[in-house]
């Protein structure tokens, strides 16, 4: 790839950042990602089933889709966010267990979210930015990434030490933290008159930079309430005057500061439905799930909110915080930490040109077509793969 080629990627991978912040939504996420089709609906089930035994284990993702006006689905982003979560593309895991009980059982593990729909896309996840999450919440995200920055540097090749390895993952996640914070800020709506004052607790508080830590730290947990202080707060010390402007990269760290230490009490306060057992404050075993809340917290920051019942945050610009540290792909593999109802799923995040996933093959659904005496027969005589 030449240097413009790199250059003109960079800009597209970017440039979501530039539109106007309520252009920032499902729709723009729709329109500057792929679409990748990859026809197989002509094949019989017996060719499906052929098809598929090299298309399962750690890499690979199933998603069952519907078809629009009669045409065959292709892998999208949906311009429309209805969920809470991150938007994106969402899939279950297609391990040998996972196939195998869909043969057998027609069910995979947590509620069978549209496994009934006509369609089914088979997904390779082939990201190297890719965060695999295990059963107990912890990842090893930050320590290869880590690693591999070390090894290239021939003074700490040698096996580091546990206090020596903090110097290089602990930076590595404020600077995360800080950056996702940055670019939420970075990407609202700047407004033309700000109060200097906030309402707490039924007081009205007037607004410093003596003073604004405090006032975040008694916010509490709920994340929509921690997201407009922080957006008020900013809004009062680093816009309006020159002085102000300035003042930006300090208020960007001391509340950097803030959003870790908020992830790391939600995690060892029994009052959360976060809280984790024995998970030391700089683990860096959990640090991407702390990542995450700090990501959901800041959602909540938008001109955009989620529309209909439960949360309204903005699951676009969430993915859209993920995507700007790094993070294309999230691998759940039981721990309930994107959704509670399903605890082992992918997540693909497309903010641009460059696709996180390969779609391999888009089938019709033969575990809805087909009878369970007929998926067990195809099971014995062509799925010898799993066997």
């Amino acid at each position: 790839m030449n240097k413009l080629e790199k250059y003109i990627n960079l800009y597209l991978e970017t440039r979501a950042y530039t539109y106007p912040p309520s252009k920032i939504d499902a729709k723009l996420q729709n329109r500057i990602s792929p679409k990748l089709l990859n026809d197989k609906t002509n094949m019989t089930p017996e060719d499906v089933v052929n098809d598929l035994h090299d298309k399962w284990g750690e890499d690979y993702a199933i998603s069952f889709v519907r078809g629009y006006k009669g045409n065959i689905p292709s892998v999208e982003i949906n311009p429309h966010a209805r969920f809470a979560t991150p938007h994106g593309t969402y899939s279950y895991l297609l391990t040998r267990e996972n196939l195998t009980d869909l043969f057998l059982k027609r069910k995979l593990p947590g509620d069978d979210f549209a496994t009934d729909r006509p369609y089914f896309h088979v997904l390779r996840l082939e990201t190297p930015n890719k965060a695999i999450i295990n059963p107990n919440m912890s990842s090893s995200y930050y320590d290869n990434k880590i690693n591999s920055e070390i090894t290239q540097d021939s003074d700490y090749s040698e096996h580091l030490s546990q206090e020596r390895y903090k110097k290089f993952t602990l930076p590595k996640y404020t600077n995360d933290v800080r950056e996702m914070l940055r670019v939420s800020l970075y990407s609202q709506i700047t407004p033309k008159r700000v109060r200097n004052t906030i309402r707490q607790r039924g007081k009205i508080v007037k607004v410093t930079r003596k003073n604004f830590m405090s006032i975040l730290y008694a916010t509490g947990f709920r994340a929509s309430s921690v997201a407009r202080n922080i957006k008020l707060i900013h809004d009062i010390l680093c816009t309006g005057s020159k002085e102000n402007i300035q003042y930006l990269d300090t208020f960007l760290n001391y509340t950097t500061s803030f959003l870790i230490n908020l992830a790391d009490r939600l995690f060892s306060s029994r009052k959360s439905r976060f809280y984790k057992r024995n998970v030391e404050k700089d683990n860096s075993e959990f640090l991407v799930a702390k990542l995450y809340r700090i990501a959901d917290i800041l959602s909540y920051i938008t001109p955009n909110p989620k529309e209909g019942s439960g949360r309204h945050n903005d699951p676009s610009r969430m993915s859209l915080l993920l995507h700007s540290i790094g993070i294309d792909t999230i691998v759940d593999k039981g721990s309930s930490m994107i959704h509670h109802k399903q605890p082992q799923q992918a997540l693909s995040i497309n903010w641009g040109p460059n696709s996180s996933i390969e779609n391999m093959g888009t089938y019709r659904n033969i575990f809805k077509y087909c009878t369970k005496k007929e998926l067990e027969e195809l099971y014995i005589n062509n799925a010898d793969y799993l066997h």
